[in-house]
């Protein structure tokens, strides 16, 4: 999964300019029923219960990185669809806000998953994969 252009802006500024960088104290996965594009904010699912899940930045939520890879160290539980299933999601992101803020990574999903009204998106530790 890429950096966004917002994270290499920053990871640029922050290493290479007069800049720094400010460590964000949320990290948002998000899921995406399409692919989310270079600044990642391109088809989020919405509605229906639907909500990112906050991944703290901590050890214990995050693998250290190796050969410039670094996955989640935790299990990471979306809540079931409300009313309606949610869209397939193909793709996730992940954002330095619940609500708003900027999509920093992004990538494809292994395969896609459809969340059904009542069934939970369980994501397995090591299932979602980021590049530095």
């Amino acid at each position: 999964m890429p950096a966004t252009n917002t994270q290499r802006t920053e990871i640029n500024n922050h290493f290479f300019r007069s800049n720094s960088a400010t460590k964000p104290t949320v990290w948002a996965v998000a899921l995406h029923s399409g692919d989310p594009g270079v600044e990642g904010d391109q088809n989020e699912l919405s509605g229906n219960g639907y909500a990112r899940v906050n991944v703290a930045p901590s050890d214990t939520n995050w693998s250290a990185h190796v050969d410039g890879l670094f996955s989640n160290a935790r299990e990471i539980s979306f809540f079931g669809a409300i009313g309606s299933d949610w869209a397939p999601a193909t793709h996730f992101s992940i954002w330095d806000s619940t609500s708003g803020g900027s999509a920093r990574y992004y990538g494809a999903l292994d395969s896609s998953v459809t969340i059904t009204v009542g069934q939970a998106a369980v994501f397995a530790v090591g299932d979602l994969t980021v590049q530095i």
